[in-house]
């Protein structure tokens, strides 16, 4: 039988007094995984990357929203996008009201006028709600020797603990996703061409890098973990680099 993982806490941690060094500033922010309002130690090195590192005492903190290997959908990154979903929820909700009340009453300006005003106002609420982008945060707590992984969507939350002493590695792995479809690859540019847009990249191979941590192999846990994505390779090895030494020292 297994010995179940001690959990984390979940009140707000006591900070330690943390030194400023070259690259890092202290930063007081709300960290759910490390139990609330922290004051951590913030690694300002990996600015313009996707995704940033706390410390707090003997825990490294990474959130990342970029963690998946997969190809890069054109829909989304050239047409369809979060803002653009929540435009059409947006204008879907004005457009319901308007409906109702014109079935019901009859339209005034002042119906159109809150119908603006719930246009305005939905579109922010379904961007953080709705399409909000999905994030993953790993924790590596040293103290209780735990190494936990929390993946925030839309609509649940995926958590995956593991005994620190179950990694074995933190690698990068390569994948290449070739042009599967030349031809409606042409047809798609010539439509664009039309409409007088361009979509960079369309079409072309994407080469995606993964950091993943390898874990010892169990059969009702998974061996590896995918925590970041780039297509950068540098960027990714610089990442596991950080992660991998944290754990080793």
């Amino acid at each position: 039988m297994k010995k179940p993982l001690k959990k984390y806490p979940s009140k707000t941690l006591t900070s330690k007094r943390l030194l400023n060094t070259s690259g890092y500033y202290n930063e007081n922010i709300v960290l759910p995984a490390m139990g609330g309002t922290v004051s951590v130690l913030k690694d300002n090195s990996n600015s313009g990357h996707n995704y940033d590192i706390y410390y707090e005492g003997n825990c490294l903190l990474l959130i990342s929203k970029s963690f998946k290997s997969e190809k890069t959908s054109v829909l989304h990154v050239g047409i369809f996008n979060a803002e653009m979903s929540a435009a059409f929820v947006s204008g879907g909700v004005a457009l319901l009201y308007v409906f109702i009340v014109y079935r019901v009453s009859v339209l005034t300006i002042s119906h159109y006028v809150i119908a603006l005003v719930l246009a305005i106002t939905s579109f922010p609420l379904s961007r953080i709600l709705l399409f909000k982008e999905p994030a993953l945060e790993l924790l590596i707590d040293k103290d209780v020797g735990l190494i936990k992984l929390t993946k925030n969507g839309t609509f649940r939350t995926n958590v995956f603990e593991r005994p620190l002493s179950d990694i074995k590695d933190v690698i990068v792995k390569h994948t290449e996703f070739k042009m599967s479809n030349p031809d409606g690859v042409e047809f798609v540019k010539k439509i664009a061409l039309g409409h007088g847009t361009v979509i960079p990249g369309f079409g072309l191979s994407e080469h995606i890098y993964t950091v993943e941590c390898i874990f010892k192999n169990t059969s009702d846990l998974a061996e590896n973990i995918i925590i970041y994505s780039s297509k950068t390779k540098e960027e990714s090895q610089e990442l596991a680099d950080n992660v991998l030494h944290y754990i080793k020292t």
